[in-house]
């Protein structure tokens, strides 16, 4: 039998005398400099543009909603309707990464954001939207597959770099959609925030295609349908009951009855999880002290990220007429965020270095706490742009850092042949938290508004509160992280 992982049970082992599936010689790993320059430059923009499309609408929300005809709540689905076929998508493509081979589906995968993008482009109506949006959330099965990817096609003493280069990319992308949705929507209408990303889309997934090499498949894998119809049926259940309560009261029928059918199918989800041997969301490596803890983390930088990206810009937006709005142009409100998309890249880019010199965990913890003191200024002052440009700055360095050192601690704490399922659950765990967090300030935003329809201003700081409560999870998660090694340095 092989030797047992660190971070693995002798049981665990035991369940895999075959050992860890390293790639074998002429696979992946054999290929030239160039190639996989070539590759890891595929990967990035791919993880850009997804990551850009999750939050393109934000700022045009409002735009989307007055063109369409809808209302706040339902305009929010454009938002959800992506993070939930994301967070079901990404564990099934992981799977099908493992029947059929990671690069197949990574193709795939990008085909269906295309798909997604130029059904929302030509979306005539807000339910032919949300449909475009779910599609595009589809591809997000992506993002489990690029980290995978990476593994396999950079040097083992360049990983760290690699994953905090995707990970930059994923906070630039974000970053993009906020700052360029405005402008793109006065000057040319919502549907050019996707004509213009196809643009780019098809080269790049024609370009993956040819540069990502050929990985090898399991025909043996199984994907878990089921699970999948669970995960997605508990989660859209809850954003459905939470998104309903204000305006059908939260004692109504409908609620009730959707918040008892949410908690009785994620019971069954999990139980019926646990009792697979292959199922689309591995439960059972939640027990491991280090992962349930960085997935923890996961879901609660999810809920400050995505919640934060749907309301400030609508807060900046609001008029000054109502006594605490900024009155920003929709043209120029996502520059609010402008500083986190900076401090966001920086603490990418610097985290594979930061992790070789320093425990994860510490970096982590540090990180927390900027997030923490962004939040604490936003929650304490947030009548002034400047202010919110600069407290959201520091939080968006401190989350950019955190998330960045995530896939590198989570490639060292288990086997290969469980990279995938690690990685898949970990965005898993953060896309559902950003389907909660966006969902849920809407829904305190959507409390007794003003009559002018406006959001009072104290839903504003209860809002606040909520998210620096989420930051301060952020920081509990890292404060209670096991002790690792420290990543291998580059060469």
């Amino acid at each position: 039998m092989p030797p047992v992982h660190p971070h693995v049970t002798a049981g665990e082992a035991a369940a895999n005398p075959a050992g860890p599936r390293y790639p074998a010689p002429g696979s992946v790993l054999a290929v030239s400099p160039e190639p996989r320059r070539g590759a890891l430059f595929a990967l990035t923009g791919g993880a850009f543009l997804f990551s850009m499309q999750q939050s393109l609408v934000v700022p045009a929300l409002a735009t989307v909603q007055r063109e369409l005809n809808t209302s706040a709540t339902m305009a929010t689905w454009l938002i959800t309707a992506l993070l939930v076929a994301s967070a079901v998508a990404t564990p099934i493509f992981g799977r099908l990464g493992d029947m059929f081979g990671r690069s197949r589906m990574l193709v795939l995968s990008l085909v269906l954001l295309c798909a997604g993008t130029l059904l929302s482009a030509l979306a005539p109506n807000i339910g032919i939207l949300l449909i475009g949006r779910a599609l595009q959330g589809l591809g997000g099965g992506m993002t489990s597959l690029t980290f995978s990817v990476v593994r396999d096609v950079v040097p083992a003493h360049k990983i760290a770099g690699g994953m905090g280069l995707i990970s930059a990319m994923m906070s630039i992308g974000a970053a993009t959609g906020i700052v360029f949705s405005g402008p793109i929507a006065t000057a040319l209408g919502y549907h050019w925030l996707f004509w213009l990303p196809l643009m780019v889309m098809v080269p790049i997934t024609v370009f993956t295609a040819r540069v990502v090499p050929p990985s090898a498949g399991a025909p043996g894998v199984k994907v878990d349908w089921v699970g999948a119809a669970l995960l997605s049926t508990w989660l859209t259940t809850l954003l459905i009951a939470v998104s309903q309560g204000p305006s059908q009261g939260w004692a109504s029928p409908l609620v009730i009855a959707a918040f008892a059918v949410a908690a009785v199918v994620f019971i069954v989800w999990i139980a019926f999880e646990q009792r697979l041997s292959e199922p689309l969301v591995n439960i059972n490596l939640l027990r491991r002290p280090m992962l349930w803890r960085v997935n923890a983390g996961a879901f609660f930088v999810g809920v400050a990220m995505q919640a934060t990206f749907t309301f400030v810009p609508r807060l900046a937006q609001t008029p000054e007429s109502t006594g605490y709005g900024l009155g920003v142009p929709a043209s120029r409100a996502g520059l609010v965020t402008l500083l986190w998309s900076i401090g966001s890249t920086v603490a990418g880019f610097g985290s594979g270095r930061l992790v070789q010199r320093r425990q994860p965990r510490t970096v982590m913890l540090w990180a927390a706490l900027c997030a923490v003191a962004g939040y604490v200024g936003v929650f304490v002052y947030h009548s002034s742009f400047t202010a919110l440009f600069l407290e959201l700055g520091l939080f968006g360095f401190g989350v950019g850092l955190y998330t960045a050192v995530i896939p590198n601690i989570l490639v060292h704490e288990v086997r290969d042949d469980e990279i995938g399922l690690t990685t898949g659950l970990n965005q898993v765990m953060r896309t559902i938290g950003g389907a909660v967090g966006a969902q849920t300030v809407t829904t305190i935003l959507a409390s007794g508004p003003r009559a002018d329809g406006f959001p009072r201003e104290a839903m504003y700081t209860v809002s606040f509160g909520v998210l620096t409560a989420a930051c301060v999870a952020i920081f509990l998660a890292a404060l209670v992280l096991p002790r690792s090694p420290k990543v291998a340095a580059e060469e």
